[in-house]
Formats: structure tokens, sequence, C-alpha cells
């Protein structure tokens, strides 16, 4: 396989491919994704408001049933709070509730999957709350580049934010109470948690310092941002142990994000010129997998023809999994997370080695 130069160009065979592919298999009716070998039971990466999601869990599980999807995950960033609710209604529709969480580490540039994990194991937990309290690190040393910026951008504080999630949960649930606020369920409950980039991102909308939550990524809060702070979270190898440790299995989100990052970074005091170094680097570490099947979109052939050459380098099978990273209808992660949460056909293959993954 050709390398990724700098990690910032696809090899060049596969351009053409990846153009022509899905004209070419509509053409001759060979749509993979259509076929009998596939598996459309699983969705492993979606958000609740216990987040940066726009949904409560309840209704995460009820899109995922409407879908068809029969093994749903949940997997708030740095957060499980979610999961016992979830778990509750995917019992009531006979789901599955595959628990999960998205751990965002090293700069926040890198996040992991963690699949099939105990939501109560201490190490795990012990990881999670470090990284809430690094998020409300971030949030201050934000809070004050805002300040020291020429546009008078409105001030506003922690309590603040957190005044405002929490309001704009309060309206999701009531929204969401299947008998109205105060019906026979009565409303649900709602802990604030940690703060996240789009919780800020809101606020700016809101008075009117950007335009649109894009926007405000754009002019303040992403990398490139004016009152950017990158997030200090733990090093991948960490999250990768602490999700072992859980009895879950660790997997690369939204590979082709880290993929197109500026070429060469330093992750834990390490160099890596390219994404092929990072990814062999994060698979010695007993990173499990890649996830590669989204809403409508096909895998990236050559991130999962060097996973294979990796694998058989270590003697395992790498996973391929599939998510639709739904954040809801009004979703307004810095991603511009999935507004769907669809049933993703996967090849039959791929679900059964995810099967065995989960239940060993």
């Amino acid at each position: 396989m050709r390398t990724v130069n700098g990690g910032r160009e696809r090899p060049g065979r596969w351009k053409v491919v990846l153009r022509l592919l899905p004209a070419v298999s509509a053409l001759l009716g060979l749509d993979a994704r259509a076929q009998p070998s596939s598996d459309a039971g699983f969705n492993l990466h979606n958000q609740t408001y216990c987040s940066d999601g726009a949904d409560t869990p309840e209704t995460v599980a009820r899109l995922a049933k409407k879908a068809g999807v029969r093994a749903l995950s949940i997997t708030d960033h740095d957060s499980v709070d979610c999961l016992d609710r979830a778990r509750s209604e995917a019992d009531k529709l006979g789901l599955r509730l595959i628990p999960g969480v998205e751990i965002s580490v090293e700069d926040d540039s890198i996040h992991i999957l963690g699949l099939g994990v105990d939501a109560k194991n201490s190490a795990l937990l012990s990881l999670l709350e470090k990284g809430r309290s690094s998020r409300i690190e971030r949030t201050r040393e934000t809070l004050k580049k805002f300040a020291s910026l020429p546009q008078k951008t409105p001030p506003f504080g922690i309590n603040e934010i957190l005044a405002h999630k929490s309001e704009r949960a309060r309206q999701v649930e009531e929204a969401a109470a299947p008998s109205g606020p105060g019906g026979e369920e009565g409303p649900l409950t709602f802990e604030p948690g940690a703060i996240s980039r789009p919780d800020i991102a809101r606020l700016l909308v809101l008075r009117g310092a950007a335009p649109d939550i894009r926007s405000a990524f754009d002019l303040f809060l992403g990398e490139t941002g004016a009152a950017h702070v990158p997030l200090k979270g733990p090093a991948f190898e960490t999250a990768i142990d602490a999700i072992h440790a859980a009895g879950g299995i660790a997997v690369m989100a939204h590979p082709y994000r880290v993929y197109s990052l500026r070429f060469p970074r330093s992750y834990s005091g390490r160099q890596f010129r390219n994404f092929n170094e990072l990814a062999w680097d994060m698979l010695k570490a007993g990173l499990d997998g890649f996830e590669q099947y989204k809403n409508r979109r096909s895998p990236t052939p050559w991130l999962m023809e060097m996973g294979r050459l990796y694998g058989a380098r270590l003697s395992r099978k790498v996973l391929y999994t599939p998510g639709s990273d739904y954040h809801g209808t009004d979703a307004s992660g810095d991603s511009s997370g999935e507004r769907e949460l669809l049933a993703i056909p996967i090849p039959a293959g791929e679900a059964e080695s995810i099967r065995r993954a989960l239940e060993e």
C-alpha cells in the first residue's frame, strides 16, 4: 500500500475508485449495502443530551427501534450518565442496549469509542471524571481568551452556560415526555454534567456573537478559532486500557476526521508523520478497530486495507464498526453531527466479528 503523504492525501489510485464506486455499483445493481449477506442490526455511535446531543436517551432508543436497529449503543462524550435510562427504554422496546462511551483523548482531535463497557467500572469512571474536570478547565481558559479579544463578545460565565444547558434540557424533556409535561411518566430528570464546546457555541449564537453553531466554531472555538483552547485529555493508551479494564472494545471514532488533520502531529510526546504511523501505534497499544460504516456513506477502502495489513502483522482481527454519530435533529456539535439515526447495513461477517468481540 502506498504511504500517505503527510497524512493529507489519499493514495492516488483510490481517488478514482471512491468517486466511481457508487455510480458503478448502482449501474450494475451491486450495492453491497443492500445485499442479502449484509446485517443492519448494529448502530454503535449515538449521542444524547448527556453530552452534546439534542435528544433524551429515551428518544434515541425509540428512533433506533423505528429505524430497524436491533443493537444500539449510546456513546456520550466522557459520560455514562444516560445509560441506565437508555437501557430501561431499550428493554421496553425489545432493543439490545450496548453500553458505550466516547472518550476525547490527547488534545481532543482523537475520539475513542468504548463499546460494551461496564459503566460502573472504577477505572473507567475515574478516567471520565478527569475528562469532565479537563472540560471545565478548558472552559475557564476559553472564557479568559474571549475576554481579551478585540471583538466585543458578550461575556458570560460557567454558571450561565450550565443554566442555559439545563434549561434547554428541560425543554427537550417536556417535549419528549410521552404524556406531555407532568403526564403519567412525568418530566425526566437531567444533570447538566460537563460543559462541551457546543454548549458555549449555543450561547454565542443566542447573544448574537455568531450567526450559527458552525460559525461559532470557525470564528472562536475550533482549532483555528480566536478563542481555541486544546483539551488536556488522557493519552490514547490510557483510554484504551481503561476501556479494556471495563470489559469493552476500543474503536477509533470517525477516523477520516483524524486522517484529515494537519500532520506531522505530536501525541503523548511522540511525533507522528502521518495517519498511518498513528494508526499503527494505536493498534499496537490495543485499539480494536475503526468506525467505518456511516449513514449512507461507503467505507474508505484504503483504510480498511491498511487495517487488514496491520491486523495480519499483529495476528488479530481489526474490527470495522457502524455508527450514525447521531446528535439529534437540531444537531449542533463541532462536527455537525448526523441528524438521522439509521440502521446501517454491514457485511454479515463483520457483524459476526463485532458480536464475538462484544461477548468475549
